[in-house]
């Protein structure tokens, strides 16, 4: 509800930037360090209410950390956002029922190949199934320019050092991505770091580019322009970008014929309109 209504008033408001903070900091490993917890919540709040953390021209969503995998996503889901940018986004109560039906195609791709999960599963938080759609929404539009704040090595180490400094000793707002793939604990790096170089095995990874070209053609009709942050960060980032321009959707199919591998046929059999 209270997405929707941030989504309403960015549409009769596009000049103005708006803040998000959810309850989603609290981090479930903690138990019953609340002290954790506490200086977390802290430390994201002041983050992304801080002037450093003003939306630009070049980056229109902030926050303290921002990641590619397995999804497009802010820590916590709390940032700070251009309207311009938010009123490009499709409707909260629309966005579920679409990851519904993209989910089913993905997992139907899956079975037959088209697509491959070697780095994630496939449950419902990492296809935005139901409640988790909200985490999807932000950072699931082609036209994305994120930046984070939080430095790196306080990021590995759950943000807690560098807070314990000061508020803000360390922080400073840059073009992400710029830390790990994932958030630290949630995949093996140094396995992601070896598969990208496989690039036969990696050009049909679900969580690479084959998947979130797939999504943004589902969602937005297209993929990211040029500059799109995501050609420059995952495995091959210009040969998608040429074939997505060329075939759309159908962006693995075009990479799998320059690369001599199977591509497993075109994706359209399974858009559900």
């Amino acid at each position: 509800e209270t997405l929707r209504q941030l989504n309403a008033f960015c549409d009769a408001r596009p000049s103005f930037d708006v803040i998000y903070i959810t309850n989603q900091l609290a981090d479930p490993t903690a138990g019953q360090d609340r002290h954790k917890d506490a200086v977390r919540i802290k430390v994201a709040t002041y983050a992304v209410t801080s002037k450093m953390c003003l939306p630009s021209v070049s980056c229109n969503v902030c926050g303290t950390e921002f990641y590619p995998m397995p999804f497009a996503h802010f820590v916590g889901n709390t940032f700070a956002a251009s309207c311009f940018y938010i009123q490009d986004l499709m409707a909260p109560q629309m966005l579920e029922g679409k990851m519904r039906d993209v989910a089913g195609e993905v997992l139907l791709a899956r079975l037959r190949r088209r697509f491959s999960t070697n780095l994630f599963e496939l449950n419902s938080q990492n296809l935005g199934l139901g409640r988790y759609s909200v985490e999807h929404w932000i950072g699931g539009h082609p036209d994305l320019r994120p930046c984070d704040v939080a430095p790196t090595a306080a990021a590995a180490e759950g943000s807690e050092s560098a807070s314990s400094q000061g508020p803000m000793e360390g922080y400073k707002r840059m073009a992400a991505p710029r830390r790990g793939g994932a958030l630290p604990g949630s995949m093996n790096e140094e396995k992601e770091s070896q598969f990208r170089t496989k690039r036969e095995s990696a050009f049909r990874e679900y969580h690479y580019l084959a998947g979130n070209i797939y999504k943004w053609h589902r969602l937005y009709g297209r993929a990211p322009r040029e500059d799109g942050w995501a050609w420059r960060w995952f495995p091959d980032g210009p040969l998608w970008e040429a074939a997505a321009q060329k075939s759309g959707a159908n962006a693995v199919r075009e990479v799998a014929m320059q690369l001599g591998v199977d591509g497993g046929g075109s994706m359209e059999q399974f858009w559900v309109e």
